[in-house]
């Protein structure tokens, strides 16, 4: 390379930097101060404790989950999607909405923007969801009410619950990208777990998710499992779930008022494959969260 050329592609670095330098001046023109924050946060404090705070700017998250203990809370940090949320509240630096929360409305319309409360650059946005109904029955928060057993038998605990065969336990996991708490159920092969909950209230449906943890093993295997759901010993729905399907929606109609639900899982294979072998681990974990949901306006 000659002198000259080798100080022309200097020159077209150098300008290229300032360029970039220039543009990322501009989009970074707006700082957040220390008082805005504190403004945010007395706004959030005051926000009832149903109604989530979620990220339309998600680069924003862990700086906003620090000044903000509300959007550390579960159902800010992980939901399962926004069905029984009447009213929600959507952070943003510049950005009312983001494309991701298009996934967690899961089938409802587009919410009311009801305004926003402002602080510094950062804007509180406010919104409500007229057609959904309130949550019944969560199956992850339940907790002491669920009576777990595998195909050996009854399991111990209270949550989580040891089995013969694997465990189930409520956590939150990486499911398709992004945070989930769910019901995981880390089994034999070909294990079978079955969740009941008695005298449990119920509305116009029942509504879950199910998905695969964790990225590595997701690469590794590809197993399905075969979910169902069982209303006063009558079989109310069948599933089969693979991780391609991400974080995979379900549903069953019912009836109102009080009956017992079970929920049976059984899997395949749980381990991985590593190169040509098969490595036996429960690495390939199936995690699935139920809730029953009242009707609209009911």
């Amino acid at each position: 390379m000659t002198r000259r050329r080798a100080i022309a592609l200097l020159a077209g670095i150098l300008a290229v930097a300032a360029i970039e330098w220039f543009a990322a001046a501009r989009a970074y023109r707006s700082k957040i101060s220390d008082d805005d924050w504190a403004a945010l946060a007395e706004v959030v404090a005051a926000l009832p404790a149903d109604e989530p705070v979620l990220l339309a700017t998600p680069w924003l998250g862990p700086r906003a989950r620090m000044e903000l203990p509300a959007l550390a809370s579960w159902t800010s940090a992980a939901p399962p999607d926004l069905h029984g949320v009447a009213r929600f509240h959507v952070l943003g630096l510049g950005d009312a909405w983001h494309e991701a929360l298009d996934g967690e409305l899961d089938g409802l319309p587009a919410p009311t923007h009801l305004g926003e409360t402002r602080a510094g650059p950062l804007a509180l946005h406010h919104y409500a969801q007229a057609a959904t109904g309130q949550v019944l029955e969560d199956m992850v928060d339940v907790g002491a009410r669920l009576q777990v057993q595998d195909q050996r038998g009854r399991c111990s605990g209270r949550g989580p619950w040891r089995c013969k065969g694997g465990a189930l336990a409520v956590e939150a996991l990486e499911i398709d990208y992004r945070p989930r708490r769910c019901l995981a159920a880390r089994l034999d092969d070909g294990g079978r777990v079955t969740v009941r909950l008695r005298d449990a209230r119920l509305g116009a449906e029942l509504r879950g998710h199910l998905g695969f943890s964790d990225f590595n093993a997701r690469l590794r295997s590809d197993a399905p499992v075969a979910l169902a759901i069982t209303i006063d010993g009558a079989l109310a729905g069948r599933f089969v779930f693979t991780d391609s399907q991400g974080w995979a929606g379900f549903r069953v109609a019912t009836t109102p008022g009080v009956h017992d639900v079970e929920v049976e899982l059984v899997t395949t294979v749980s381990g991985t494959w590593q190169g040509v072998r098969y490595q036996g681990r429960r690495e390939h974990v199936p995690c699935f969260e139920l809730r029953a949901l009242a009707e609209a306006g009911a």
